[in-house]
This record gives structure tokens, sequence and C-alpha cells, in this order.
């Protein structure tokens, strides 16, 4: 029986994944080799060099799905008919109820209730760019804007549970603070 199904939120073409079942606290949403299988078809990674070069249409277009590989690495790609996983249609929440394990899955941070709509904050992964939409998420602890530095200050309150390219930054921050 399939958890999730992705849904048309509007006529923008803006779309969002739902469960269909009730996932419980810490259960595997998607696995880390299934998420990164659209970086097989039509998918390329650009240094922050190279997407700052782009032509504005092309620079959204490439960044509406992409998302960051390492600090100065970012993979996406400029035909949206190749993000068919639907990880890449998870929007952002400042307070998701899913987020990253160790090894790069992607996990329930809460239960999640049939008919629900699953979340992420794009600071968990986001690192080399800030991003260009307002967040109305109408969460209590709601940031608005979505920085690439944001993550510095989620790390304090959720540890390593952001993907592994980032540890070793990670590690550097939780020893500088105890400096």
């Amino acid at each position: 029986m399939k958890v999730l199904e992705k849904r048309k939120l509007n006529d923008s073409d803006e779309y969002g994944v739902f469960a269909t079942q009730f996932i419980k606290q810490g259960q595997r949403v998607f696995d880390h080799s299934e998420w990164i299988q659209d970086e097989q078809t039509g998918w390329q990674v650009l240094s922050i060099d190279e997407i700052e070069k782009l032509f504005i249409d092309d620079k959204h277009k490439f960044l509406k799905y992409g998302y960051d590989k390492d600090f100065d690495k970012v993979i996406g790609t400029f035909n949206w008919e190749n993000a068919v996983h639907d990880s890449n249609f998870i929007n952002h929440n400042c307070e998701p109820n899913c987020g990253y394990d160790l090894n790069d899955n992607i996990i329930a941070v809460k239960d999640i209730e049939q008919g629900s709509e699953l979340t992420l904050d794009y600071a968990h992964f986001i690192v080399n760019h800030d991003q260009a939409f307002t967040c109305n998420c109408g969460s209590e602890n709601c940031r608005t804007y979505i920085l690439k530095d944001d993550w510095k200050e989620l790390a304090y309150s959720i540890g390593f549970q952001f993907p592994t390219f980032m540890h070793p930054k990670l590690r550097e921050l939780f020893n500088n603070r105890l400096c």
C-alpha cells in the first residue's frame, strides 16, 4: 500500500505530498537511495558562481527543485519534467513534520496523521543561497524568510539531523561554541 501521494495544491502547478495513512514518528518516509534517483536523469551540479552567472529565469528553473549537495555545490535541473520523485514536492514549513536521520533518509520527526501534508524545513538542507519565497507556514515560530545561514541556529536544537555533507561544518560549529 502506498503511504504517500502527490497532490496538486492550486492552479499554479504547485504540488504537495500527503500521507495516505498514519506515519509514526521516526518512520522512514524516503530512503536516501530513492530520493536521489532523479539525479540520474537531466540533473547537474553547479557551483554558486555558475548559478549566479545564469539568466534570472534559468536560475529560478534550476533552483526550483535544486538542493545543496555540498557547500558551494547545488544539484538541480533546468527541465522540471526531470523532477519526478515525490520527495521533490515536499513543501517548506518552519515547524516541519519530516527531517533527516544520520544516513540522509527523510523521516517523520513527529507523528503524521492520515491526510496531512508532509513538510521539511528547507533550512535543513539549504546552505548556499537564500530562498526566493516568503514563508506563510503560519507556525508560531515562522521565520518568514529561509536564509542560507539558518541551519547554524537550528543545529542547536536538532543536532546532526541534517544531510551528511553538513556534518563536518556542524562539528566545527559545536566545537567553536564549546571553546
